[in-house]
């Protein structure tokens, strides 16, 4: 919050701490699969809502047509995934990626560009790697341990090839086992 105006009581900034916590509490996290249910229809699709545990999401969603069955009708649930469209809107989609918010997954290169590259996912949209966030020497066609990360800045997904850093530490009885790549957050 910036400065205060003239006549602002410590009220009304109390006010608008519990409204922006709300607002974060409420809101769907992107990168990861939500339980909606399907609010209204309008030509492009339907505009879901995500249940958080008992209670709605502030937030609402479009659902895009190609992810709705003929017999959809308003309450119904539906499970999607949330992330952002080519026009920097969040959607919930009917696919779900190769990787989840936060987990690591084994990920093709399939192009670079001057600000990064970026791997095939199992999405149209493919995730992009930002140079800060990739390792020396990556080729287009080749494979490499991906995270997907959250920016909270931008509200953007991205992947980060510096895992190291975000890997919680095994347990000796590991050692020398086949498992899964968990990380914290």
């Amino acid at each position: 919050m910036g400065p205060k105006k003239p006549g602002q009581s410590e009220r009304y900034d109390r006010k608008i701490q519990a409204q922006q916590k709300k607002t974060t509490a409420t809101m769907m996290q992107l990168g990861k699969a939500h339980t909606y249910v399907i609010e209204r229809f309008t030509p492009q699709g339907a505009y879901v809502r995500a249940k958080i545990q008992q209670d709605m999401s502030d937030e609402e969603v479009l659902l895009p047509n190609k992810y709705l069955t003929l017999h959809a009708k308003i309450g119904d649930e539906v499970e999607a995934y949330l992330m952002k469209d080519s026009n920097n809107r969040r959607v919930a989609i009917g696919e779900f990626p190769k990787i989840q918010l936060n987990a690591c997954a084994i990920l093709e290169i399939t192009a670079m560009n001057l600000h990064g590259a970026f791997a095939d996912w199992g999405l149209d949209k493919e995730l992009f790697i930002p140079f800060a966030e990739q390792r020396e020497g990556i080729e287009i066609g080749e494979s490499y341990p991906v995270m997907l990360c959250y920016d909270q800045t931008s509200d953007r997904l991205f992947g980060s090839m510096k895992i190291n850093k975000k890997l919680l530490p095994g347990d000796a009885s590991l050692l020398n086992q086949r498992c899964c790549i968990v990380t914290g957050k």
